[in-house]
């Protein structure tokens, strides 16, 4: 780490070991930016030196702030070390020709996809803090979330995410949904190949696997902050169980949008319809859909005693200013 010279220096851009990757790939596109004050301290009474009984004035704290030791941008936040364990690990394989269990290394193309997938989540979106936010313009109020559950139950919930990073002021809310899955016969005079329902898989012995699906809908707005068209960003992540120094850690493994269309039971295509796509473990809907705003119909189970609408623009009470 390296401080800034600041009668040389006024910007410090820096690709981490990724970014560096996809620009030898020719594949970085970068699309958006995020600005961080981790290293600002705004209040002088927060300071080993500052004193929580005389205020500083806004003038005195501009200068101080301007003109304080700043670093310069960080762009690597793991060893080589933790790299090397990586693709240095061997897994326990059954031999059925020697009767025993023996240790496989990772071949080669195992390693070089390793190296290429981008750092873990911790580290890929949290390693510099949380980005500063966006309050409404003419507000003197702070952003604030309202969550309604229209269906489905919150089992539990916690303001902070804890991890191998530290505290994380993100707030989980648990929720449980249930699949169930029976076997079925038919037993009126309707020929297999007649049903077209999604959730029924039918067998040559007139057989079918009927699963019930269950869903979650819910409402969620935020307040006192800037509206615009796309407000939310939806990521999904599988929780790996990972072995760390003799302990289990858990891994958050993001998983992918196909970006297509659905057509007909699980097969998508392209949103031109020009291409199947396979839908892998990789991807998101392998699992479940997730539909926002009007894609979702009114036969999911919006309750009619809440009014509200599931498509509004928050109001703004507040007065313009002159």
């Amino acid at each position: 780490m390296k401080f800034f010279n600041r009668k040389e220096e006024v910007i410090d851009i820096q690709l981490t070991q990724y970014g560096k990757y996809l620009l030898s790939k020719g594949v970085f596109q970068p699309a958006c930016y995020a600005f961080y004050d981790d290293d600002v301290i705004y209040d002088s009474q927060y300071m080993s030196t500052g004193s929580s009984t005389q205020l500083e004035f806004s003038t005195n704290a501009s200068d101080r702030i301007r003109e304080s030791i700043r670093p310069t941008a960080q762009y690597n936040f793991s060893g080589v070390e933790t790299t090397f364990n990586k693709i240095a690990k061997v897994e326990n394989v059954f031999n059925p020709f020697l009767s025993e269990v023996v240790q496989v290394e990772l071949s080669l193309e195992e390693k070089l996809d390793i190296l290429s997938k981008p750092p873990d989540t911790i580290e890929n979106h949290y390693s510099m803090g949380l980005p500063m936010g966006t309050s409404e313009y003419n507000s003197d109020k702070d952003p604030a979330w309202d969550l309604f559950v229209h269906s489905g139950e919150i089992t539990g919930s916690v303001l902070d995410y804890t991890g191998s990073s530290g505290l994380l002021k993100i707030p989980q809310v648990e929720m449980e949904l249930v699949y169930d899955t029976s076997i079925k016969q038919f037993t009126e005079n309707v020929a297999p190949q007649s049903t077209n329902s999604e959730n029924i898989t039918v067998f040559p012995d007139s057989t079918y696997i009927e699963v019930t699906k269950n869903h979650i809908l819910i409402d969620l707005k935020e307040h006192n902050s800037v509206f615009d068209n796309e407000n939310f960003d939806i990521e999904v992540y599988e929780i790996v169980d990972e072995p760390s120094d003799n302990k289990i850690k858990d891994s958050l493994e993001p998983l992918y949008f196909i970006n297509g269309t659905k057509v007909v039971n699980e097969i998508y295509y392209s949103k031109d319809l020009s291409q199947k796509i396979d839908v892998k473990q990789g991807n998101v809907e392998y699992y479940f859909d997730i539909k926002v705003d009007d894609e979702i119909t009114e036969s999911v189970g919006i309750r009619k005693d809440i009014k509200t609408n599931i498509y509004e623009t928050p109001t703004n009470d507040t007065e313009e200013p002159c």
